[in-house]
């Protein structure tokens, strides 16, 4: 497998609503033992092993409107196929909090899910998410822009620690059961 949370590089992204699949990976390689910090295709890696499940754990660095660059080359590299990619991710679409697995759809105007779309799976829809729900903003004056690269206030933390411990939990699921639709609906329903 390769697990891919997207992410925008720098701190002065830490902690943002779009950085949420950074987020995930952190916490999914402290909890495996793993190490994120090798710099190999446009991104930082790390490699887990146990029995026969294995994954490479990716934070693209390319920002996130670029990720399918470094998706496409760490999936060369690694020779994983897309039915071996599960990508990360903040969704606007899902209520703050919440996480849902999908295996296909649209890129719903997320930006780093067109461009892996785009570049990494030459046009394919058809490869797993977690998508992690970050919610609308609360107010039409806020562009999404704005809102997708703001911190999470107070009432909202709290809900994002326990969606991020959940898409950890989910996606480690996948690794140890290597399936990922048993997962999803689990998770889904």
């Amino acid at each position: 497998w390769a697990v891919f949370g997207l992410g925008n590089p720098g701190k002065k992204f830490d902690g943002t609503k779009h950085n949420v699949g950074f987020d995930v990976i952190d916490v999914l390689a402290s909890a495996l033992g793993v190490e994120v910090t090798a710099k190999k295709h446009a991104a930082l890696v790390g490699t887990w092993a146990s029995g026969d499940a294995r994954a490479v754990l990716v934070k693209p660095q390319t920002f996130m409107n670029l990720s399918g660059k470094s998706v496409r080359a760490i999936m060369r590299a690694h020779k994983i196929p897309k039915s071996r990619v599960v990508i990360v991710y903040d969704d606007l679409e899902t209520n703050l909090g919440e996480i849902r697995l999908k295996v296909s759809g649209t890129h719903g105007g997320h930006n780093g899910i067109r461009s892996i779309i785009d570049d990494a799976m030459g046009g394919a829809r058809d490869f797993a998410r977690v998508k992690v729900g970050i919610g609308r903003p609360k107010s039409d004056d806020v562009p999404v822009y704005e809102y997708v690269l703001s911190k999470f206030d107070v009432d909202d933390a709290d809900k994002m620690r326990d969606a991020v411990a959940d898409a950890v939990e989910a996606v480690r699921a996948v690794l140890t059961e290597n399936r990922f639709e048993d997962v999803m609906m689990r998770v889904n329903t």
